[in-house]
């Protein structure tokens, strides 16, 4: 008994790091509370279970520390000082972004930190204030420490290694059976654990698994080869939210005009999806038709997969295939290897083999090269490729990926700022990156129309994936799985042919956009897309992933929308007809219908591609 309470007063009693870890704690709780949108508290037993919880699993933390780290008094103290300051961080992090700190950002991203781009919007997350508040804590907590050995101060010497033992134990119960924690460092370490160990939530069918390589399909022997077949040219642009097509500001600016005035030269699908929050996931689904991994990235993780992507179709029907990135480096996310292996002859960014230093100084702005230089370089390029491929008469497919509009969206040079000349928040930012990028689109269709021998041409101007400015309370992709999160504009443009014009309501996606081209242009192969042609009207399923803040996975079926979040098990439907903005969550409504079960069975698909491309079962040639 008298070990007990020895050891209860070692749990109990506080020392002054502890304290200090608590109040910080409780601190960003109310602050949390008390910000709209986020982390509303309640008074019910189980809310206050949570916090409480919380509490003890942060002073568990310093616990373990201190039986890890007591043999050195630097050690001990740097440590304890590292982690309130990196609590302070993360928990502005969570302030910012409005979501917790996913380790599967930190995983799944971590070559990109070497880029300053990358790097710097990382930095740009946080206010100056965060950074100031953290290091001042820092060198605070240094001063008390020399002065007072505050920080290092403990009333409980003893018995380190049971003090180890029975702390580890308790945060490891905390972390297995707490459902949820709102501690930062706790809730970093819960979704680190279910980075690695999550199971798949849902199951797909034993039929469905019997296939070694369920989606082979077989070529159709009743189609007709299109005699004179067109050039293709899709333009992905940037973070492209569908929200911001044929729509208009407060003073009655459009924020797309030029694209909006070609609208009526083509064939504009108002309900258009991506289908994950990142280029190189967008990209995937685009020219290969096929659904990218939950976590980590295909064309980092996987490049080598087996794959027949359309690009290696199309080089079989005389077209040079190309992929051109305004960014410099095509090393990013391991684009350009990629690409390359997965059948386009000719893979460029913006270097300096076709950016001079003085185009560079005057143009470069944000993540690079602006548009309209891109563009024109993009088709000095062709020229060159058609000059020495007149005998041969190849036509061109091309995917040309912008960088104008991509986040943080601050960088708009002050004489280009069409909208908002003194830009001032987060809306206002993405506003006038939008309306350049789409004057900069001027430039792809003004040298289009200089070149004859390109009269024949199918123009897709689309988005990689789009990005949520504010529709519920988010300004960033890694954050919610809203509409705004996936819904991109689609504009297909095939000159001189009036059967592709006009606004179409069916739900289509970027899944559907090889297999809708092939149609077209009359090639059957066998392939392994997973879309369908948009030429049929057929209401599907259409997968949605978001991969970070706990892991979101789902489906349309128009109109409803279903989501599963892989944090909290909760699931979401809505009536995207009748509640466009989300609103009202139904989905006890279908509990036990047969939609509720094909729901399912499409999330289920979604984890089982994610086993299939890691075993590379996708295509068997």
């Amino acid at each position: 008994m008298k070990k007990y309470w020895k050891y209860k007063d070692y749990l109990l009693k506080l020392n002054f790091s502890e304290k200090l870890f608590i109040f910080i704690y409780f601190f960003y709780i109310l602050r949390l509370h008390f910000r709209q949108g986020l982390q509303h508290q309640s008074a019910d037993f189980g809310n206050i279970a949570i916090i409480f919880l919380g509490a003890i699993s942060a002073i568990l933390i310093f616990k373990i520390v201190e039986a890890i780290t007591r043999w050195n008094r630097f050690l001990h103290v740097l440590v304890k000082i590292l982690i309130i300051c990196i609590y302070l961080l993360i928990s502005d992090y969570h302030i910012r972004t409005r979501h917790n700190l996913d380790f599967a950002i930190i995983l799944d991203n971590s070559n990109l930190i070497f880029y300053k781009e990358s790097f710097f919007v990382v930095l740009n997350t946080f206010k100056s204030k965060d950074i100031i508040i953290a290091l001042s804590f820092f060198f605070s907590l240094i001063l008390l420490e020399i002065f007072k050995k505050s920080v290092s101060k403990t009333d409980y010497k003893k018995n380190m290694y049971v003090q180890f033992f029975v702390s580890l134990s308790l945060y490891v119960l905390i972390m297995t059976f707490s459902p949820y924690t709102y501690e930062e460092l706790s809730g970093l370490n819960k979704s680190m654990l279910r980075y690695f160990f999550s199971k798949e939530a849902f199951q797909v069918s034993a039929e469905y698994k019997a296939k070694q390589f369920p989606y082979i399909n077989e070529p159709s022997p009743k189609v007709t080869p299109l005699k004179d077949r067109p050039n293709i040219f899709i333009v992905l642009v940037e973070s492209y939210n569908a929200n911001f097509v044929l729509t208009r500001n407060e003073q009655n600016q459009e924020y797309t005009p030029f694209y909006n005035s070609m609208i009526k030269k083509g064939l504009y699908f108002n309900n258009f999806w991506g289908h994950s929050v990142q280029t190189a996931k967008g990209q995937l689904a685009t020219f290969c038709s096929l659904l990218p991994t939950i976590r980590k990235k295909v064309f980092v993780n996987y490049p080598d997969i087996k794959l027949k992507c359309l690009p290696d179709i199309l080089k079989n029907y005389n077209y040079e295939t190309l992929f051109f990135k305004a960014f410099n480096s095509m090393e990013f996310d391991n684009t350009g290897y990629f690409a390359k292996k997965h059948g386009f002859d000719h893979v460029h960014g913006m270097t300096n083999k076709f950016i001079t230093p003085q185009e560079s100084k005057m143009f470069s702005w944000g993540w690079g090269i602006q548009d309209s230089i891109f563009y024109k370089k993009f088709f000095k390029y062709v020229d060159d490729l058609h000059n020495k491929n007149k005998l041969a008469q190849k036509k061109f497919f091309a995917i040309l990926t912008t960088v104008s509009n991509h986040q943080k969206f601050r960088d708009v040079p002050k004489d280009q700022r069409y909208l908002y000349p003194n830009q001032s928040n987060k809306k206002q930012f993405y506003a006038n990156n939008i309306r350049v990028s789409d004057e900069y689109l001027k430039t792809f269709f003004e040298e289009f129309y200089k070149r004859d021998y390109l009269k024949n041409s199918i123009i897709i101007v689309t988005g990689d994936h789009s990005f949520p400015v504010g529709e519920h309370y988010s300004y960033y992709a890694e954050n919610g799985f809203y509409t705004e999160n996936f819904r991109i504009p689609f504009l297909f443009i095939w000159n001189n042919n009036d059967k592709f014009k006009g606004i179409v309501n069916h739900a289509k996606s970027q899944l559907d956009i090889a297999p809708t081209l092939l149609e077209i242009l009359g090639i059957s192969e066998k392939n392994h897309f997973l879309g369908k042609s948009f030429l049929d009207n057929k209401n599907r399923f259409i997968p949605l992933i978001q991969p970070y803040d706990g892991t979101y996975v789902g489906a349309v079926y128009y109109p409803y929308k279903y989501m599963f979040h892989q944090k909290t098990k909760m699931e979401y439907l809505y009536n995207l007809k009748k509640d466009p903005k989300e609103m009202v969550n139904i989905i006890d409504s279908i509990k036990n219908t047969k939609l509720y079960q094909d729901f399912h069975h499409e999330v289920a698909k979604i984890f089982y591609n994610t086993t299939l491309i890691k075993e590379n079962r996708i295509w068997n040639k």
